[in-house]
């Protein structure tokens, strides 16, 4: 009786492995989840947001100018090339072709910063253009 129960058992778990335990297989080198993310760097406790992000200079509570930080996330397991351009100064090869982020300054006085990159996947060629705008707006005067 007490192998039968442990047959029952065990058959019952191996169902439920195959109807559970099995999860799609990631694509390597996927670009079309990638999306580009920021924050502009305080003394509070910032956290990237997709596509645009902002935040306010007073006393005490940043510097000025600061840091925006863009980082590109969504991609899977894969090798990558990117290609970071200002769109406000049209300057290409702001940040380095081998790094998924970039810091770039911003201040109340030359804000925003518009950030584009180009996602390369290096095996397949494909490709996906992302932009984010970063705000730093003076919330004293």
């Amino acid at each position: 009786m007490i192998s039968r129960n442990i047959s029952a058992i065990a058959s019952a778990l191996l169902l439920a492995v195959g109807l559970f335990g099995h999860s799609e297989t990631a694509r390597a080198g996927d670009v079309s989840n990638a999306e580009l993310t920021c924050f502009v760097d305080t003394y509070a406790f910032d956290y990237a947001t997709v596509g645009y992000c902002d935040s306010y200079w007073t006393p005490y509570t940043a510097t000025n100018p600061t840091t925006a930080v863009f980082e590109v996330t969504g991609l899977t397991a894969g090798n990558y090339s990117f290609a970071w351009k200002n769109l406000e100064t049209g300057a290409t090869g702001v940040c380095a072709s081998n790094s998924h982020s970039c810091w770039q300054s911003i201040s109340i006085y030359n804000s925003p910063s518009v950030i584009e990159v180009t996602v390369r996947d290096t095996d397949t060629n494909a490709t996906k253009t992302l932009n984010a705008y970063a705000y730093f707006w003076d919330g004293w005067h």
